[in-house]
């Protein structure tokens, strides 16, 4: 994705050894784009994500791999390490971070919202089928932030069953900085109205696909949460902009919504 780190070098090297490996170059889009590139190109049948400052452990893919095809699922998860490139991050930071990217449930189930609400939407500490992302088209969208959960509920939302593994197997380690994404999203920027333009992309997905009657109550739950978290954490400057564009939702889907479920007002 147009990296200037010398990675295309690096993966030469194992292009070089392994006839498996496919290297495609791309100018810089950004992650979504990225993403969405690496799933066009992809050829077996199950996908995963590594973000570029980020590692798996070293027996993550052959883990994943095997739980995803001996519990006949359509998606695995497992728990996330943090690793904090700064020490500036309180106890209480460390704790919720711990929580949040930990397996609560075990085992298969039957993937329901109770479900969801339980996993973390984040697209890297999971396996996915490729089959189910081409035929129901998930794709992670372009151009905005917090794609993550734009694309697991999307992808869940197609999908019968899900497997967790144990709390205590790592799959994965988030390097956790200041200036990344999910820190600057508490720094008062303009990229905090993204949480909402999510939903609401949600909610289309919903519509066109005629799930969202059977999924009104987690869309009113995600609405309220991340418009709270646009309201907190948008600069003054970008408030109208935010209430401008939740009218004109609520204009064009407002009846329709309430239309399904009377507590969407």
């Amino acid at each position: 994705d147009g990296s200037t780190d010398k990675s295309s070098d690096i993966t030469e090297i194992y292009f070089k050894s392994d006839p498996r490996i496919r290297i495609v170059n791309q100018h810089n889009q950004g992650l979504s784009a990225a993403r969405n590139t690496g799933i066009f190109a992809a050829h077996a049948d199950y996908v995963m994500f590594c973000d570029s400052d980020d590692y798996y452990e070293v027996d993550t893919v052959k883990i994943m791999l095997k739980a995803i095809i001996d519990n006949d699922v359509d998606i695995v998860s497992g728990s996330a390490r943090v690793v904090y490139e700064q020490n500036n991050f309180t106890a209480q930071q460390k704790h919720e971070d711990n929580q949040y990217f930990s397996t609560k449930l075990r085992g298969v189930h039957n993937i329901s919202d109770t479900v969801l609400r339980k996993t973390d939407v984040s697209a890297w500490d999971k396996i996915y089928k490729r089959s189910i992302i081409d035929n129901s088209q998930i794709r992670f969208p372009a151009g905005i932030y917090y794609e993550d959960t734009y694309f697991f509920y999307t992808y869940a939302w197609s999908s019968s069953k899900i497997y967790f593994l144990p709390q205590d197997v790592i799959v994965y380690n988030y390097i956790r900085r200041d200036g990344s994404i999910m820190s600057e999203t508490f720094n008062k920027t303009s990229r905090a109205y993204d949480h909402t333009e999510i939903v609401i992309r949600l909610f289309k997905f919903m519509k066109e696909r005629n799930i969202f009657q059977q999924h009104s109550k987690v869309f009113n739950d995600l609405f309220k949460e991340y418009f709270t978290l646009s309201i907190k954490y948008l600069p003054d400057s970008s408030m109208g902009f935010l209430y401008d564009r939740v009218k004109e939702f609520d204009r064009d889907f407002g009846e329709y919504m309430k239309s399904v479920d009377l507590e969407l007002r």
